[in-house]
């Protein structure tokens, strides 16, 4: 599968690891996965806590690098 990454710096350059090849080191591990609340949609969703390590480019070639950062998400399925 992939994954997608996409971040907005406060000066409004937006960064996405899409934009450019990963290095060797980039990874998304899922760390839990548990039921939770049905989205405004009324769909059943999924908590997904995860770990990221990525780099993250701007259309212009900037480059930011992410390290381990844990995040949580919903996730509609059927």
């Amino acid at each position: 599968g992939q994954f997608h990454m996409e971040y907005t710096d406060p000066s409004g350059v937006t960064y996405r690891s899409s934009e450019d090849f990963q290095s060797s080191g980039s990874r998304f591990e899922i760390l839990d996965v548990s039921p939770y609340d049905n989205n405004e949609m009324g769909q059943k969703t999924l908590k997904v806590t995860f770990e990221l390590t990525c780099d993250l480019f701007s259309e212009s070639g900037e480059l930011t690098h992410i390290d381990e950062m844990r995040g949580v998400m919903a996730v509609a399925h059927p």
